[in-house]
C-alpha cells in the first residue's frame, strides 16, 4: 500500500488549484479569441499535451513504467467531462454552468471517498456541511465573476470600464451549430446575442450536472488501481495509463462527431486550426499547465484520499477568479469584494472538510 503523507497532499493540492485554475488564460488572447475554437479542438490540444508530458512522470526517482487499464477507464470520464463543461456554457452562461459542474464535482468526489471507499470521516454532519459550505462558495464565486453579470452591468452603465465593456460585447454560445466558439473566450468584436432561455437553461444545466458527475469521478480508477495493485500505479505511474488512454477516447469522440454530428445531424467539421498555427502556443501553455494540475490532483487523490483531495482541487475556482479581477479586470467594484467573500467561504470549506477527514485518519 502505498504510504500516505498529508504534507505532500496538500503541497500537491495547492500545486492543481494554481494549475487548473491558469490553463485557461491563453484562451483570451486575441489570436484564440478571433479564431472560435471548438470544444472538442480545444480538448484534443490538451489531449495532446497530457499524452506528451505524461511520459515526463518517468523522470522521477523510482517511478516505473506501469500500465493499467484504470488509466483508459480515468479518461472516459475526464475527455466527456471537459467537452461537456465547454458545451453547457453554450446553454446555461458561464456562471450557473461552472457553479452546477463545479460543485457536483464537489459532491460526487465526497461521495466516492466517503461512501464507496470507506474514507473515515470524524463527524458526517460537520463533513457535510463542509462540503455545503465549498459549494456555496464556488456558486458565489462564478456568479460574481460570470461575464454575463458584468455584460448586463455593463450596458446599464456607459461608465463602466473597458474591460466591462468589451465583456458586454461577448456572444453566448450555440452548441447545435457544431462550430461553437470556445466557452471561456469573449470576442469583444461580435454582436451581442439575447440570453439564454429558461428552457436552454435547464438543457445547460443537465449538461453541467452531467460533465460534473464525470469530473467528480475522474480519479476513481486511480483509487480502484491502488487496490487491486495496492504497491502500484502510485499517483506519477498512472499518469502515463491516463494519457494514453485521453488520445484513445478522444479519437472515438471525433469518430462519434463525425458519424453522428456531422454525417446525422449535419454539423460543420471544425477547423483543427494547423494551417493557421492559431492554437500551437497557446495550446501548449494550456496544455502544460492542465497536465501539471492533473498529476498534482493525481498525488492529491494518493495521499489525502478521493473525498479531500479531489474536493479540495475545485478550489482553482478561486485562481480563475483572480485572473478575471486582478490581470483581465473584468470584475470591479461590490462584485470584487463579494467575490472575495465566496473565495472565503471555499477556502473556509476545504479547510474545515481536511480537519473532518484528517482527524478520523
Amino acid at each position: 500500500m502505498v504510504k500516505e503523507d498529508p504534507v505532500v497532499g496538500y503541497i500537491a493540492v495547492a500545486v492543481a488549484v494554481i494549475c487548473f485554475g491558469s490553463f485557461a488564460v491563453p484562451a483570451k488572447w486575441a489570436s484564440v479569441r478571433a479564431a472560435n475554437v471548438h470544444p472538442l479542438v480545444y480538448q484534443t490540444y490538451k489531449t495532446f499535451w497530457c499524452f506528451a508530458t505524461s511520459w515526463l512522470a518517468l523522470l522521477v526517482p523510482g517511478v516505473q513504467l506501469v500500465f493499467t487499464p484504470f488509466g483508459v477507464l480515468s479518461a472516459v470520464a475526464w475527455v466527456p467531462a471537459g467537452t461537456l463543461a465547454i458545451a453547457s456554457i453554450g446553454y446555461a452562461g458561464l456562471g450557473t454552468a461552472q457553479a452546477t459542474w463545479s460543485s457536483m464535482i464537489v459532491i460526487i468526489s465526497f461521495l466516492w471517498g466517503s461512501v464507496f471507499f470507506q474514507e473515515r470521516v470524524d463527524s458526517w454532519p460537520l463533513a457535510a456541511s463542509a462540503v455545503a459550505v465549498m459549494c456555496l462558495g464556488i456558486v458565489g464565486m462564478a456568479i460574481f465573476s460570470d461575464p454575463e453579470r458584468q455584460r448586463r452591468k455593463a450596458r446599464a452603465s456607459p461608465t463602466q470600464s473597458p474591460s466591462l465593456l468589451a465583456v458586454a460585447d461577448a456572444p453566448l454560445l450555440d452548441v447545435a451549430d457544431g462550430g461553437p466558439p470556445l466557452a471561456l473566450l469573449l470576442v469583444n468584436d461580435a454582436p451581442a446575442t439575447p440570453p439564454p432561455t429558461r428552457r436552454r437553461r435547464a438543457v445547460g444545466i443537465g449538461i453541467a450536472l452531467a460533465s460534473g458527475t464525470y469530473g467528480g469521478s475522474f480519479a476513481v480508477p486511480l483509487k480502484l488501481a491502488q487496490r487491486a495493485a495496492p504497491d502500484t500505479p502510485a499517483g506519477f505511474e498512472f499518469v502515463v495509463s491516463f494519457g494514453i488512454g485521453a488520445v484513445a477516447v478522444t479519437a472515438v469522440c471525433w469518430a462519434l462527431y463525425l458519424a453522428i454530428g456531422v454525417g446525422l445531424l449535419g454539423w460543420r467539421w471544425p477547423s483543427l486550426h494547423v494551417h493557421d498555427g492559431v492554437m500551437i502556443v497557446p495550446g501548449a501553455v494550456a496544455g502544460l499547465a492542465w497536465s501539471a494540475g492533473n498529476m498534482a490532483s493525481l498525488l492529491a487523490v494518493t495521499h489525502l484520499g478521493q473525498a479531500l483531495g479531489y474536493s479540495a482541487c475545485q478550489g482553482s475556482l478561486m485562481v480563475s477568479g483572480l485572473w478575471a479581477i486582478l490581470w483581465f479586470r473584468e470584475v470591479g467594484g461590490r462584485d470584487a469584494v463579494l467575490w472575495l467573500l465566496a473565495a472565503g467561504l471555499c477556502a473556509g470549506g476545504i479547510v474545515a472538510l481536511a480537519w473532518e477527514m484528517r482527524s478520523a485518519s
